[in-house]
């Protein structure tokens, strides 16, 4: 029976798998408590993978046999930390995982323990430590021959790659991630795999193809029962039909994912799907309805330990201060964020963009001119780590709004660009290389990207 689950589990059949151990924990919960207790966490494993942690959280916080197995308490204590860190319950996150390991001095699930030691890092932003504990994670599944936790670390280190922008070595672990899947028929992680490879596309500029990867990753998600991955990728398909313009498309996306997020109870993502419906109301231009999320959006994040949680919402009380008409808050608290988001370089650059805009319409051309200037070269800082051609061509869209905003402040200072400068001359060759790209696009002779699934496997 625990076989049985175990391969449903693994193959990504998270509903099936429940029915199974819920049954199994029924059978043997009155009179074999030892195989009862077994069943109990592999059924809260289960339920927070379909991201249901708060139905896992009392089989976890019930007491174990007073003869269990260590293992079985440090199995037990490692379930408990990642539910109590999806419910944004973080200290008791941390005293959970701090108890397995006082237990695990020479146990086999050392390992497991510096992978969920790696996800509380990484839910608290810290990505350098992140990486570090997903790396001694993966040493340690090799060694044991673990293949599910070296396709989880694999997994688990692109998200790290991805948070850090580095979008190809990214790539290259999603990819490394799906090929360890395939023969084991994991179809969870194939699935986590197209789903981050199409944010990887959202964040490359490539939207279409984001879209395709995002929708067929969520009709993936909804057919596994993994409604916590149903949330994120609903909120990536909104973002690039937001980015494609097509905005009224985006928002049912936004609140479908709101609703669901609220109904897991994970704080990350009832927080992600506030900041979006808070960016698409405001370009809607409906400042009242966006006013409701940012405060929610703002809330959440001052709740986190993490620092960069509450980035995007500073940018978003920004916007909405410039709605307001409020320039001066406005202006502060994008010079505030443009300090503290060296980190993500997207959106430093668009917190330079913005400031370049308002001093625009203020009419300071000298301070328009230093901020359009300081976004489009923090934008090239982040498009030179790029190699591929396939990467930096739809890269480019990303920065296309910094190159005309650049271009039109000099229309509008009756300025003439010179060419012979080595700043212009950059400005003058992407914006010639993007409308190259679009042009051979619209003739056929690039190909129109996102018209069918790829290989989630890169070569």
């Amino acid at each position: 029976m625990y076989g049985e689950i175990e391969r449903q589990f693994i193959s990504g059949d998270l509903s099936n798998a429940r029915k199974l151990a819920e049954e199994a924990f029924r059978r043997f919960e009155a009179d074999r408590s030892d195989w009862a207790v077994t069943f109990r966490l592999e059924l809260a494993k289960i339920l927070i993978y379909q991201g249901n942690s708060s139905e896992a959280l009392p089989l976890l916080q019930e007491q174990l046999p007073a003869r269990s197995r260590v293992e079985f308490r440090v199995r037990r204590d490692i379930l408990l930390s990642i539910a109590e860190d999806r419910l944004g319950h973080l200290d008791l996150a941390e005293q959970a995982l701090l108890e397995a390991q006082r237990q695990c001095s020479d146990c086999s699930l050392r390992a497991e323990i510096a992978s969920t030691r790696g996800s509380i890092y990484l839910d608290r932003g810290n990505l350098d430590e992140a990486e570090r504990m997903f790396e001694a994670g993966l040493t340690g599944a090799r060694l044991s021959d673990d293949r599910y936790l070296q396709i989880r670390t694999q997994m688990n280190l692109g998200v790290v790659a991805l948070q850090k922008e580095h979008y190809e070595d990214a790539l290259l672990r999603f990819g490394n991630a799906s090929a360890l899947a395939r023969p084991i028929g994991a179809k969870l992680i194939l699935e986590k795999a197209t789903a981050n490879l199409g944010w990887v596309y959202y964040k490359l500029g490539d939207f279409k193809r984001s879209l395709t990867y995002s929708t067929e990753a969520e009709r993936q998600a909804a057919e596994l029962g993994s409604t916590i991955d149903q949330v994120g990728l609903l909120d990536n398909a909104g973002l690039s039909e937001y980015r494609l313009g097509a905005f009224e498309a985006a928002r049912p996306y936004y609140e479908r994912s709101l609703t669901l997020a609220q109904s897991i109870q994970n704080q990350q993502l009832i927080l992600d799907a506030h900041v979006n419906l808070g960016f698409l109301l405001l370009r809607l231009g409906d400042a009242n309805a966006a006013e409701v999320h940012v405060r929610e959006a703002n809330r959440l994040a001052a709740l986190m330990k993490n620092d960069r949680a509450g980035l995007e919402p500073a940018l978003l009380d920004a916007l909405l201060l410039k709605a307001r008409g409020d320039r001066q808050g406005a202006t502060k608290q994008l010079l505030r964020l443009d300090d503290h988001a060296a980190d993500v370089p997207s959106l430093q650059w668009e917190a330079e963009s913005n400031l370049a805009h308002l001093y625009s319409e203020a009419g300071q051309a000298t301070e328009a001119d230093h901020w359009f200037r300081r976004s489009i070269e923090t934008f090239q800082r982040q498009r030179s780590s790029l190699t591929s051609v396939e990467s930096t061509l739809p890269f480019l869209e990303n920065g296309s709004d910094l190159y005309v905003g650049y271009m039109e402040q000099y229309a509008a200072s009756h300025r003439a660009f010179d060419e012979d400068g080595e700043f212009q001359r950059e400005v003058l060759n992407a914006t010639r290389a993007l409308g190259n790209a679009v042009r051979l696009a619209r003739n056929g002779q690039l190909e129109e990207p996102g018209s069918e699934l790829e290989d989630p496997n890169p070569k």
